[in-house]
């Protein structure tokens, strides 16, 4: 499904790209399933082949889509622009999310799935995010300052949704993700974790402002 669906970004076949991998993971892979017989433990298996692939392949194919898109979208600096404000204001709230959540490690804060992530990790990186998001959005994006604030604040509660969903998925397989990529802050799973809600949110809500 990888393939195909970068493909159709290549293709810029937006209508493609959007219900194909809906289709596949509802569709073809439960019925594959079935025709080669694997139907002991089928839905934990569907579920947990459908979860990789929609935070995957569907997630992050819509960060790729944003350096595509006419360049009308964002007549500034095109969709690369689009891509770094996202990326940057993302990778920010994942590093400002782990430090208020050290700072302030209060246990009435606490979410289960995660020992550095609480309440106050997601209220400090949306105070961080917001003056970011005012400067760097005239520049890279066509919001206005108003605009990119309200794009920022959306990517700092997305990324924290997706941390924490992302969490309690390894922590029910019981996976760990230890690489060494940003010490302390585990390795590539913690870096994608952060768009598997911001990317399909950031690239709508653009389109439907600006396209």
């Amino acid at each position: 499904s990888l393939p195909i669906q970068f493909l159709f970004i290549l293709l810029e076949w937006r209508q493609a790209f959007t219900i194909f991998v809906p289709i596949w993971v509802f569709l073809v892979l439960p019925m594959t399933l079935v025709i080669i017989g694997e139907t002991q433990g089928f839905l934990r298996a569907w579920s947990t082949i459908g979860w990789a692939i929609i935070t995957t392949v569907y997630s992050l194919g819509h960060l790729a889509y944003l350096l595509v898109l006419p360049v009308q979208t964002n007549p500034t600096v095109g969709g690369s622009g689009l891509f770094l404000f996202l990326v940057g204001l993302a990778q920010l709230n994942h590093t400002a999310q782990y430090a208020f959540g050290r700072i302030f490690p209060n246990p009435r804060l606490s979410l289960k799935v995660s020992q550095t992530r609480n309440w106050a990790s997601l209220l400090g990186s949306i105070l961080v995010t917001i003056p970011v998001a005012w400067l760097v959005a005239p520049w890279l994006t066509p919001f206005t300052r108003l605009e990119g604030i309200v794009m920022g604040v959306i990517i700092a509660v997305g990324a924290f949704i997706g941390y924490i969903i992302l969490s309690a998925i390894k922590h029910d397989l019981q996976v760990r993700d230890r690489g060494s990529m940003t010490p302390g802050q585990g390795g590539v799973l913690n870096r994608i974790d952060t768009f598997i809600y911001t990317a399909p949110l950031f690239y709508y809500l653009t389109l439907q402002l600006y396209f």
